[in-house]
């Protein structure tokens, strides 16, 4: 079945073109960590510059060259350049800057303090845009439209948000234009969105691996024509 839970399983946003391997204890309930072995496909790119207030990422890239934006620095990254930090509230975005394949070991840690299904929560918002994606309901960016952004961002304000509009203006209007999308249909929650029957859950790709990250997509080279 797609999205077996378990030790590990493995989901993929064909838009984005992120393939992640999500590794982490079945028993561990809510995990305070994720492990995740994250295979970016030629001209892969997130679909938006964003914060984690709850949570600490970590980024080792082991192939391929990756571009991270940390805080308004932009800097490549190679095998063997160590760990890229992001801290919680920390602006960050990343895209692959070589012609090949990216391959990259991240964790996603919850923060001292911070609610301890904060993991769980990124994992479900997770859910939801690469399920979106994998089911064409999302631009050339990987992004749904602006209700379904409303919607998502007002539900999972707690785990991750868009670096733009400015925060007080997201807080003014989300809870409004999440409402509306969510009386229009656009709902994050909804049960086929989630667990194992989730659009981004894919089969263990074995021997076929190669062939699918092969595929070149065209996320960076539209967020870089638009200019974002």
């Amino acid at each position: 079945m797609n999205g077996e839970h378990g030790d590990q399983v493995w989901a993929h946003n064909p838009v984005t073109g992120e393939l992640a391997r999500i590794i982490t204890p079945a028993s561990a309930s809510p995990r305070g960590s994720i492990a995740i072995e994250l295979f970016l496909q030629p001209g892969a790119a997130l679909a938006a510059a964003h914060t984690h207030p709850t949570l600490i990422e970590r980024f080792e890239v082991v192939e391929g060259v990756v571009a991270y934006l940390i805080d308004g620095g932009e800097r490549l990254v190679r095998p063997g350049d160590g760990v890229a930090e992001v801290r919680p509230g920390t602006v960050h975005d990343w895209w692959n800057a070589g012609e090949g394949i990216a391959r990259v070991m991240a964790t996603v840690e919850v923060a001292t303090g911070a609610p301890a299904d904060s993991a769980e929560r990124f994992i479900a918002a997770l859910e939801v845009l690469w399920s979106l994606g994998a089911e064409g309901r999302t631009n050339e960016k990987g992004m749904p439209d602006p209700l379904w952004v409303a919607a998502i961002g007002h539900e999972y304000s707690d785990v991750i948000r868009l670096a733009r509009p400015p925060t007080v203006v997201q807080a003014i209007t989300l809870p409004v234009l999440g409402g509306i999308g969510r009386l229009l249909g656009r709902r994050p929650t909804a049960r086929s969105l989630h667990g194992p029957g989730a659009a981004m859950y894919i089969d263990d790709p074995g021997a076929s691996l190669a062939a699918l990250l092969a595929r070149e997509v065209g996320a960076g080279a539209a967020r870089r024509k638009r200019g974002s």
